[in-house]
């Protein structure tokens, strides 16, 4: 159990020791920890503050990253024994680096985090609207991309530009769609006027 007095430093000596299979738990096993709130919020410019202060170490912040995960639409960190539920403003993640491989046949991105996956099947890339917004036609969609077990990051303003360059236009259905590929696999960013 966490007290309350040393509950960051008891979460981050915890996520130093633990193994990463941690995570990897099944949700019915999660389900079996005690639940607990915990006062960190990850912001949607992707910085995490704990009682309104910002996080000054980023490699701690990827200590705790290493230990969250999302369970029936909250997210959580695992501590000893609990699931402690914090605030994401948006997604946990965000898309703060793109490479294009030179043949245009690869995209790789990495997080505000370090971490890298390949755009493809296994990471396929979303178009989805900002929390906050309506849902209607107004909206502009920004990509998202999955990058494990239900995490998804967002692409920042700077790497949606980036992307919008690594595309080509072509006709689809007598529309004119911007595209491109990465391990074999097609991708829309949107439509051309």
């Amino acid at each position: 159990m966490i007290n309350k007095d040393n509950a960051l430093e008891t979460l981050v000596a915890f996520a130093k020791n633990a193994s990463d299979d941690a995570t990897a738990r099944t949700a019915a096993e999660l389900l079996q920890l005690k639940l607990g709130k915990m006062a960190i919020r990850i912001h949607s410019d992707g910085h995490w503050s704990f009682r309104g202060s910002a996080f000054e170490r980023p490699e701690m912040v990827a200590l705790l990253a290493k230990s969250l995960i999302f369970l029936k639409g909250d997210y959580y960190l695992i501590a000893p024994e609990q699931l402690l539920k914090i605030t994401v403003d948006d997604l946990p993640f965000l898309i703060t680096h793109i490479d294009q491989s030179a043949d245009k046949k690869t995209l790789v991105v990495t997080t505000n985090l370090g971490d890298q996956v390949t755009l493809g099947e296994n990471h396929p890339l979303l178009m989805s609207c900002l929390p906050n917004s309506n849902g209607s036609n107004q909206d502009i969609k920004i990509p998202t991309v999955e990058i494990r077990d239900g995490l998804s990051a967002r692409f920042s303003r700077a790497c949606f530009y980036e992307l919008i360059e690594c595309c080509e236009p072509v006709q689809i259905n007598d529309r004119n769609i911007m595209q491109f590929y990465s391990n074999g696999v097609a991708f829309s960013v949107g439509m051309i006027d």
